[in-house]
């Protein structure tokens, strides 16, 4: 899987208002989460709140998934408000969401792509020789393409 863009980024709110901090994607494409990276020592996990659309600090649920917690990023000192830093799921719970994703599922009944049954047969490419206006001296090589590419008159690809 790839891993999330690892650039820090900056966001508003719906409301217009800044988060206030810097933002990072974390994670792969099944399981991933953004940070707001506003103090030394660590980062603060973030969700979007579905109901609202505000990027909020996150909180575990009682069933150890992140869900928005109750203060907005951007409105509140996270330190003064006692908002927990490092706030993660457990790989039990991870692996829980993900049999629930129709992707990840897929991956791991397929083992990933090496499990994956691969294109058989014979693969045709369609081929069409062209000049760009800046290379009209270029030499197509069209006749040592003809056998294997074009019918007899190179009016149609076989």
């Amino acid at each position: 899987a790839t891993p999330a863009w690892p650039k820090s980024f900056s966001t508003s709110q719906p409301s217009g208002h800044s988060t206030a901090c810097l933002m990072k994607m974390m994670g792969d494409p099944t399981n991933h989460f953004v940070v707001c990276e506003e103090a030394p020592e660590g980062s603060y996990t973030t969700i979007i709140d579905q109901t609202d659309g505000y990027i909020k600090y996150a909180e575990l649920d009682g069933n150890g998934r992140l869900t928005p917690g109750k203060h907005v990023v951007g409105e509140v000192n996270p330190e003064e408000a006692n908002v927990p830093m490092h706030v993660m799921e457990t790989i039990e719970t991870m692996e829980a969401k993900c049999l629930e994703n129709e992707y990840c599922s897929w991956k791991l009944d397929n083992n990933g792509l090496e499990g994956a049954a691969g294109p058989t047969g014979d693969w045709h490419n369609l081929v069409i020789p062209f000049y760009f206006a800046d290379h009209t001296d270029r030499d197509l090589q069209i006749e040592d393409m003809k056998p294997d590419t074009f019918d007899d008159d190179t009016s149609s690809v076989k």
